[in-house]
């Protein structure tokens, strides 16, 4: 008899070690977002570009995988400062798209009952779940040095966190 009480304990510590589990996630997938190709800009104007002669919209947008266009996302010969004061550019607005964004955020919780009204929680968090790179949109200033150059990212590598909480 006392070898079934054994494994009857047996059975229920196991049972509360795989019950009070809690598993969640968010997937965020996102088109590039718009932006459009600036000349002249100062704290009062921010005027858009013009074509250069010869290019249209279609000849602008550059193909191809986002880290091998990092030196030039666009196609930065399509453009060429607005002439003339008070000339906004013939260049459309939002007409270009930024790189796409992709992240996946997950958490695994535990909760582990000590009694009717306290339990233990413990809560590991993973933030960018695959490391993913997001690149920001690449500069759009036609008078900056880096034009036309994705310098920099939208979000940050990825990031576990662990927590510990006793709730009564």
């Amino acid at each position: 008899q006392p070898s079934a009480q054994a494994s009857f304990r047996l059975i229920l510590r196991l049972e509360k070690t795989l019950n009070g589990w809690k598993l969640a996630g968010i997937v965020t997938l996102q088109s590039g977002t718009p932006f459009s190709v600036l000349t002249n800009a100062n704290a009062f104007t921010q005027a858009r570009a013009d074509f250069a002669p010869g290019f249209t919209a279609s000849d602008a947008a550059l193909g191809g995988p986002v880290d091998k266009r990092l030196n030039e996302y666009f196609n930065t010969a399509a453009f060429v400062s607005a002439s003339g004061v008070g000339n906004f550019g013939d260049t459309p607005r939002n007409f270009l798209r930024g790189p796409n964004q992709r992240n996946v955020d997950f958490s695994v919780v535990k909760f582990i009952p000590l009694g009717e009204s306290r339990k233990l929680e413990f809560r590991t968090e993973f933030f960018n779940l695959f490391n993913s790179v997001n690149f920001a949109n690449p500069v759009n200033m036609r008078q900056s040095s880096n034009f036309g150059q994705i310098v920099r990212t939208s979000t940050g590598s990825r990031v576990i966190q662990f927590a510990f909480k006793f709730n009564f």
